[in-house]
């Protein structure tokens, strides 16, 4: 399971990476499992932290935005299916403070005799997600 902060609560969310949104990296809550953030904090344990990164290029802005946003989600589900059973994956990033965003540069490239726009794409800062595990009694 994944989850975020929302304000004093903790709450469970599903990825939502999507090269045409205003926020390309998201997290969409689901309303399966919440929880008061103090309670969080008392009851579970940090085990490891992952802080990713991602980047991409080449000459068509949305598949480079597209393949960047997969590789990047395809690394949080693998820390996902790598958390053991009773841990749970926390994004630690901060919205308004270290939230990760897709930068970009463009430059002209001659191929041939064309000029034509070639795009690079790197996630920053890093998205930071730790793996939680609940404290032994």
């Amino acid at each position: 399971m994944i989850a975020k902060r929302y304000g004093k609560r903790i709450e469970s969310v599903t990825p939502d990476f999507n090269a045409v949104a205003m926020n390309e990296i998201g997290f969409r809550r689901d309303n399966a499992w919440s929880m008061p953030a103090d309670e969080f904090e008392a009851g579970y344990e940090r085990v490891s932290e992952h802080n990713l990164i991602a980047a991409g290029e080449g000459d068509t802005q949305s598949e480079v935005e597209a393949d960047l946003l997969a590789r990047l989600l395809a690394d949080v589900r693998k820390i996902e299916a790598a958390a053991a059973d009773g841990e749970m994956l926390l994004v630690e990033s901060a919205s308004g403070v270290d939230y990760p965003r897709l930068h970009g540069t463009q430059r002209m490239v001659v191929v041939g005799f064309e000029n034509r726009l070639y795009f690079t794409y790197q996630v920053d800062p890093p998205l930071r997600i730790a793996v939680y595990r609940a404290r032994k009694s």
